[in-house]
């Protein structure tokens, strides 16, 4: 496992509803949230939640569920899994990001 610091963040509404969770290696929420919020100029896809965040979530804001912390990638998507599939947020059109990277595998195969 490479030395890699990985979190869970939630994405809440001005009713603090969680409309959004996601996994990162970034270690600044202000670094996440503008990455999202300015998708278009960086060339990132058009995600249902970034389409959101801009017509409606101007309110919205990013915080941590799980900080970040050196950990493994299935270990962080095993978390948000576990996160999505309780709070159910809106915006998250995959709700079980672990088996999807298991299935388009993305996970380092092991020696």
């Amino acid at each position: 496992m490479k030395n890699i610091k990985r979190g869970v963040y939630q994405v809440k509404d001005q009713d603090g509803k969680i409309m959004y969770i996601g996994s990162t290696t970034k270690w600044t929420v202000n670094g996440l949230e503008e990455n999202h919020r300015e998708f278009q100029s960086k060339g990132y896809s058009p995600t249902k939640f970034r389409k959101a965040l801009v017509s409606v979530g101007q309110q919205w804001t990013f915080e941590w569920a799980i900080a970040p912390a050196v950990c493994s990638q299935e270990y962080i998507e095993i978390c948000e899994t576990a996160l999505i599939q309780y709070l159910d947020p809106v915006y998250n059109v995959d709700k079980n990001p672990y088996l999807s990277s298991v299935k388009y595998e993305r996970y380092e195969k092991a020696v």
